[in-house]
């Protein structure tokens, strides 16, 4: 039943799949999200940090454990 799989998959779709590859558009749009990923993830972590957590159940179980302290 694999084999049947794989070769379905190999005979019908690696072609489309090569077709999409060799695509200079849409490898530019990967590329450009790969590159502005690292950036996104930074960026929302820095969001949640200046919200401050606004999650409360949260925001105090850092505060138990003492990973951040509200003065």
């Amino acid at each position: 039943m694999n084999n049947k799989i794989s070769f379905w998959l190999e005979k019908y779709l690696q072609p489309v799949g090569a077709k999409l590859a060799a695509n200079k558009p849409l490898n530019s749009i990967r590329d450009g999200i790969a590159l502005s990923m690292p950036l996104v993830i930074v960026g929302s972590m820095a969001l949640l940090i200046a919200n401050g957590f606004s999650i409360d159940p949260f925001k105090n179980w850092l505060m138990t454990t003492g990973a951040i302290r509200i003065w």
